[in-house]
C-alpha cells in the first residue's frame, strides 16, 4: 500500500430501485474522485477500477485488498419525488472502523448545484479526515462540538448560518488561510 492515504471511492448504491436514476450517483462518484485526485497528499484509485464494483455486494476489506486502498468511501443515494437522500461513509479497511459518516437530505430543485454542494462537502470531510494528524483531528472535532454547544445554549442549533471556516488545520495542502464555505455546502 502507498505511504500516503489511499482511498477507493465506490459508486453510489441507488436504493431507489429505478435504474434511470443511476446517473445522479455516478456523477457524484466521478466528481468526488476527480476532486480528490487533485490533492498530492492522497492516492485515489481510478474510476475505471472502482466502477467494476458497481451493483455488486462485496465486503470493504475485499475491495480494499483488490484495489490496494487503505480507505473506502461507500455511498448510497435515494430519490423519492422531489426529495434526495445521500449517505456517505468513510471506512478504514484495515479495521473496518467508520471514520466519518454523514447523511444529506435535500430537495431536488437544482440538481447540478445540489450535486456540487454535496460533493464539495464530502470532499472537504474526507480530505480533512485523511490528511490531518490525530491531534489536529481531535482539535477540529472539539471545535465543532464547542461551536454547536455554544450556539445551542443560545437557542440556535448548529453552525452559524453566516459562515463556517474550514481549512486552518489542513497542513500540507497548500492552504495558508481558512476557507469559507457558504451554508448551502453544509449537511443539514
Amino acid at each position: 500500500m502507498p505511504r500516503k492515504p489511499s482511498i477507493a471511492v465506490l459508486p453510489f448504491d441507488n436504493l431507489s430501485g429505478d435504474p434511470s436514476q443511476d446517473y445522479i450517483g455516478d456523477g457524484l462518484t466521478e466528481t468526488i474522485i476527480a476532486e480528490l485526485a487533485k490533492f498530492p497528499n492522497l492516492s485515489i484509485i481510478a474510476r475505471n477500477f472502482t466502477f467494476t464494483f458497481k451493483n455488486k455486494a462485496i465486503l470493504v476489506p475485499e475491495v480494499a485488498e483488490k484495489l490496494g486502498a487503505r480507505y473506502v468511501l461507500e455511498d448510497s443515494i435515494q430519490i423519492a419525488g422531489d426529495q434526495l437522500q445521500i449517505m456517505a461513509q468513510l471506512i478504514d479497511a484495515g479495521d473496518g472502523r467508520h471514520i466519518w459518516a454523514e447523511r444529506y437530505d435535500r430537495k431536488l430543485d437544482n440538481l447540478f448545484q445540489l450535486l456540487d454542494d454535496i460533493s464539495r462537502h464530502i470532499l472537504e470531510e474526507v480530505r480533512a479526515e485523511l490528511t490531518l494528524d490525530p491531534q489536529a483531528r481531535t482539535l477540529r472535532a472539539k471545535g465543532r462540538h464547542t461551536e454547536t454547544s455554544q450556539r445551542s445554549s443560545r437557542g440556535r442549533p448548529g453552525p452559524d448560518p453566516a459562515f463556517h471556516a474550514v481549512g486552518t488545520l489542513l497542513p500540507g495542502l497548500g492552504r495558508e488561510r481558512s476557507v469559507i464555505l457558504p451554508p448551502q455546502t453544509w449537511a443539514t
